[in-house]
């Protein structure tokens, strides 16, 4: 009889008793063909330096132009159809009329927390991390950050990794992110510029771009140059901006790093003729 049963056995499980998928619950986030084909791809919104969807951060000393190349992007992004909100914390009272202008002539809107105290710095991180965690659909916003150690101290770990985590979170809903931020005082042995702040900087973003500056008389030479950190061909380049007549131009690209150490060296060599 054993045997009997064993043969009339069926040769597979019965469907209807297969023991459900111990992963169905996490696979409510798999990835469907339908979400892959509505997903851009990355492209350059600002070239060489700006990619969609990502966050970005421009690392340079003070007065090297990282404001003055920001507000620019945000005309050009402007222009092509971007909403661009440029957060600035990091001017003066003073400082707000000569950006508001250059704000009202590039097309892009400029935003001043700052100026409401400590509670409006406050307030705009509580909006911004809203929109990160609403459903909204990002896909024309351009955020700027001006600066970076304005929003959070960077030198705390937990602080840097929350503030990127919701750079992330906008960026997952299609917005663009670039921050401005400073470098340390002090290089590395090689001569390169060092981002201020703990390693998360680095490792948080999703691209990292160090800010080459030279000034001599009128003329400021400035150069992007990206680090080891960035996802996608990024390549150097280079713009000119005179002081005197405040207009900035792209130029073919140099090695302004190169450029200030030939300069120092020339006032090294006059300083010496003239004690001769």
């Amino acid at each position: 009889r054993v045997m009997d049963e064993f043969r009339n056995a069926p040769d597979s499980p019965d469907p209807s008793r297969a023991l459900p998928d111990p992963f169905e619950e996490l696979l409510q986030f798999k990835v469907t063909a339908e979400m892959a084909s509505a997903i851009e791809g990355a492209s350059f919104l600002i070239e060489g330096v700006i990619t969609s969807g990502a966050t970005t951060v421009l690392v340079g000393m003070p007065s090297a132009g990282k404001s003055l190349l920001a507000s620019s992007f945000a005309g050009e992004l402007h222009a092509t159809g971007s909403r661009v909100l440029y957060i600035n914390m990091d001017c003066t009272p003073a400082d707000v009329k000569h950006q508001h202008q250059q704000a009202g002539s590039h097309g892009y809107e400029l935003l001043a927390p700052q100026l409401a105290g400590s509670k409006g710095i406050k307030k705009a991180h509580e909006i911004v991390r809203g929109y990160a965690d609403s459903d909204l659909d990002l896909s024309n916003l351009v955020l700027v950050i001006d600066t970076l150690k304005k929003w959070v101290d960077l030198m705390a770990k937990n602080g840097v990794k929350e503030l990127f985590g919701m750079f992330r979170s906008l960026t997952a809903k299609g917005g663009t992110v670039f921050v401005l931020a400073h470098a340390n005082k002090y290089r590395d042995k090689n001569g390169n510029l060092i981002y201020e702040g703990v390693g998360d900087v680095e490792s948080e973003c999703d691209n990292l771009i160090y800010l080459e500056s030279s000034t001599k008389g009128e003329i400021q030479t400035i150069q992007t140059v990206p680090s080891n950190k960035v996802r996608g061909v990024f390549y150097p380049r280079t713009w000119e901006y005179h002081r005197v007549t405040r207009e900035l131009q792209s130029v073919s690209n140099v090695d302004v790093r190169s450029m200030e150490r030939a300069y120092e060296i020339e006032e090294q060599d006059q300083t010496l003729i003239d004690v001769i």
